[in-house]
């Protein structure tokens, strides 16, 4: 099966540094969930914790914070 991408490619916001989306797209089998993938900034240490927004156009997630290792 093809993967169903969106229409619009988000920003996604990572400490504030903004990184432009890979993909996004309706994951197969999981109904209203959108993945999104995305390459991470380099200069961020390994052990830091970052805050991740996603923005599509006028609309943003709320802030998602992971570890990075």
């Amino acid at each position: 099966d093809p993967l169903t991408t969106t229409t619009v490619l988000p920003t996604v916001v990572v400490n504030g540094i903004e990184v432009v989306a890979d993909f996004s797209g309706w994951s197969p089998g999981l109904v209203g969930l959108v993945q999104v993938n995305f390459v991470m900034p380099v200069d961020l240490p390994p052990g830091t914790r970052v805050s991740i927004v996603i923005r599509y156009g006028a609309v943003s997630t709320q802030a998602m914070t992971i570890a990075v290792e």
